[in-house]
C-alpha cells in the first residue's frame, strides 16, 4: 500500500473505463432522448460533461 489507501491503486483502471465510455453509443443516446430530463435534446452533451467531470475529479 505504500502508505496510501488501497482504492488509489485502482484509479488508473477506473480512469481508463471512464475514458472508454466517454462516447455514448447510439443505443445510449436513443435511451437518453426518451428521458424527459434530457437537456434540450442533447444527451450526448450531458454525457460528455458527466464523464469529463468524473475524469477531472479523479485527478
Amino acid at each position: 500500500m505504500n502508505g496510501k489507501p488501497l482504492w488509489k491503486d485502482y484509479v488508473p483502471e477506473a480512469r481508463a473505463v471512464l475514458a472508454a465510455i466517454r462516447e455514448p453509443s447510439a443505443v445510449m443516446l436513443e435511451a437518453a432522448e426518451e428521458d424527459d430530463a434530457a437537456f434540450l435534446g442533447a444527451p450526448g452533451m450531458i454525457w460528455h460533461r458527466m464523464i469529463d467531470a468524473a475524469l477531472k475529479e479523479a485527478e
